[in-house]
């Protein structure tokens, strides 16, 4: 899976002079994907962004034109909705014109490098709308931010390296912040909490 930082990058911090060697590569790699679930777990947000469209359902809560999608959307390609609820596989949908298709923030008013938070219908189109259920609404699309800030792939990079540092040492205890609840993430220093923490969905906590 990709992750916040690359393997290359860490065994380059790790191993200036040996980073070819690849006798630890997979214990490397698993420290950069537990890192890289933990963050996005803890920030909701999807630093690793969809490769290409793939499907997604949202359950509705009240019938609406704007959708809120927390991982944050690149693009769309496809929006369907329907009138009650789908089942899981094989729900019936009704196609949105793509020209109808919003997302907002606009890019100009969004922080830069980050995605949209919501996919809105315009007032334009009379006739669709998200209403209220269960998976009734499709999206096709990417997902996630399209690049890892660079901030946080240095931050990836630094708690990996004192981690790697920790099992060689043979430290058991974990380091810098007690109360976050990720074994990699604790291993973070409060500048680095920081931040982290500016990048938190606003819907978290």
């Amino acid at each position: 899976m990709a992750g916040l930082c690359t393997l290359a990058n860490v065994k380059l911090a790790l191993f200036p002079t040996s980073y070819t060697d690849t006798t630890d590569d997979t214990v490397i790699q698993s420290y950069i994907d537990g890192f890289t679930a933990e963050v996005q777990s803890y920030t909701q947000r999807q630093f690793v962004g969809d490769a290409s469209p793939m499907d997604y359902y949202f359950d509705v809560a009240r019938q609406s034109r704007s959708l809120y999608v927390p991982q944050g959307v690149q693009s769309v390609t496809y929006l369907g909705f329907a009138t009650k609820s789908q089942p899981e596989t094989g729900g019936t949908y009704t196609q949105v014109t793509a020209a109808n298709v919003l997302l907002r923030p606009k890019v100009q008013d969004r922080r830069t490098g980050f995605p949209a938070d919501y996919v809105v219908i315009s007032d334009l189109d009379t006739t669709s709308y998200f209403y209220y259920g269960y998976n009734t609404v499709k999206m096709t699309g990417t997902c996630g931010f399209a690049a890892v800030p660079a901030e946080l792939e240095r931050i990836a990079v630094a708690v990996v390296v004192r981690r790697w540092q920790a099992r060689r040492g043979g430290q058991t205890n974990d380091i810098g912040d007690p109360t976050l609840g990720g074994t990699l993430l604790r291993f973070m220093s409060g500048e680095e909490k920081a931040t982290l923490d500016d990048y938190r969905n606003p819907s978290v906590g």
